[in-house]
This record gives structure tokens, C-alpha cells and sequence, in this order.
């Protein structure tokens, strides 16, 4: 099969920044609300107290908003390469952020989880939903693929974003690699990645979609056994 590759379009950096500059807007108003509060009405004798505490609120979120849009925007980012690609699959292995290398023969399983479909009916429907719709724009991540890994010593982790376990009693160190997916990509896209991960990768290697989020979290936790483990709590799935 040719390389499947996940790269963020330009467009999509672009929406993405918009879309973080609409929150730290926000958040510059909410300040400046409460400074003129303050300024105005400052705390004391003749100012109501549910005033004072009314500008802290403000104050606290603005912070709250702005902080949470720079971890939004780390996240996303942090396994994005200088042209934009995030994911790249082929024969030989699985590069990720154009700098982390992963033979075929290193990888103990995949998985993948999706939350895209309820965050964004939620966003679409609920009342306040335009803050939700604004905050998947900016890049909140909706999916993560998770690549377990049989020995670290395997893989090209220049940056060393491979989490790395104790060594099994057969000397070999086991890691994981989880990829903030859903940040950069939606759900039909995390499907062809999965797709392209079963093309390449060993029929006896697991690849697939969690059934839901502890499903997703056992598999997660379990990428610190050694392979035959991982197999085995895989074949005695019963969903």
C-alpha cells in the first residue's frame, strides 16, 4: 500500500487560530469588565459585596479561559511536524510529528478512542453551545489513538514523547505513544488511520476502535505488559 499520510491543512491551522483568538478575546473582555468594577465600584463601604465577588468570578475565568486555550493549543500542536503532518503509515513503520519512528515490528497494539460524535451534538444542541462549537474549532481534542510499543530501544524518540515502562522480566522495555488525534482530525479520518494501521501491521497485532471509554482506558493501561498479555486480555473480550 502507498503511505497514508494525516497532515493539518493550512485552512485548519488557520480556522484553529481564529477560533483560539475569538476565546482569548473573550477572556480580555471579562478582564476588563472586572477591572472597571473594581475601578468604579471599588470594595468598601457603599459597595454592594455580591459586586466584589461577581468581579473575582470574572477575574478567575478570564484566567481560567486563557490558560486552557494555551493548553488546548500545546496539545494540539505538540505532534504536528513543520509541514503540518502529524501521522505517517507504511510498510516499514509509523512516523509521528515527522521525528518519531516506529517499525512495524515494534508495535504491540493500536487503539482508538472517539468522542467527536457526542461533543459535537452537544455543541450543535445545547443552549450555550456556541462556546462549545468555538473551543472544537480552537483545537480540543475529541480522539486519541493510543500505539503500544514491545521495546522502546526500537523507536526514534528524539523529543521523548514515548512513555516508557519497567523492564519485563525478559529485559524488554515496553512503551506507548498516545496521539492527541482528535485535536487535528475527525472521525472519518480516525477510521482510515485505523484502517491504514490493520493494512500494514501483523494480523496477530490488535487494531481497533474502543467500545467506550474504559474500554479504551484498560487497553491504554495494559500497553505496559508484554505482548502475549496484551493478546490475551484482547481475545477474552466478550464486547
Amino acid at each position: 500500500m502507498n503511505a497514508a499520510v494525516f497532515a493539518v491543512s493550512p485552512e485548519r491551522r488557520a480556522d484553529a487560530r481564529r477560533a483560539r483568538t475569538i476565546v482569548i478575546g473573550v477572556a480580555v473582555g471579562l478582564l476588563l469588565l472586572a477591572a472597571a468594577a473594581l475601578i468604579f465600584f471599588p470594595p468598601g463601604t457603599g459597595t454592594r459585596a455580591s459586586l466584589s465577588f461577581a468581579s473575582i468570578i470574572l477575574v478567575v475565568l478570564a484566567v481560567l479561559l486563557v490558560v486552557r486555550i494555551l493548553l488546548i493549543a500545546r496539545k494540539a500542536d505538540r505532534f504536528v511536524a513543520a509541514d503540518g503532518t502529524m501521522l505517517w503509515i507504511d510498510q516499514t513503520g509509523i512516523t509521528v510529528a515527522g521525528d518519531v519512528r516506529i517499525p512495524v515490528g515494534a508495535v504491540s497494539g493500536v487503539w482508538g478512542v472517539d468522542r467527536a460524535p457526542a461533543l459535537r451534538q452537544r455543541a450543535a444542541t445545547a443552549f450555550f453551545g456556541a462556546p462549545g462549537r468555538v473551543m472544537l474549532r480552537a483545537g480540543v481534542n475529541t480522539a486519541d489513538i493510543t500505539i503500544g510499543i514491545v521495546d522502546v530501544s526500537a523507536v526514534t524518540d528524539p523529543g521523548g514523547v514515548v512513555k516508557r515502562f519497567r523492564a519485563l522480566p525478559s529485559g524488554l522495555v515496553p512503551g506507548r505513544l498516545e496521539i492527541p488525534f482528535g485535536a487535528q482530525f475527525d472521525t472519518p479520518d480516525l477510521h482510515a488511520a485505523l484502517r491504514a494501521f490493520r493494512a500494514v501491521l501483523p494480523l496477530e497485532v490488535p487494531v481497533r476502535l474502543s467500545s467506550g471509554a474504559f474500554d479504551y482506558a484498560a487497553a491504554w493501561a495494559g500497553t505496559a505488559d508484554d505482548v502475549e498479555t496484551i493478546r490475551r486480555a484482547e481475545a477474552s473480550r466478550t464486547d
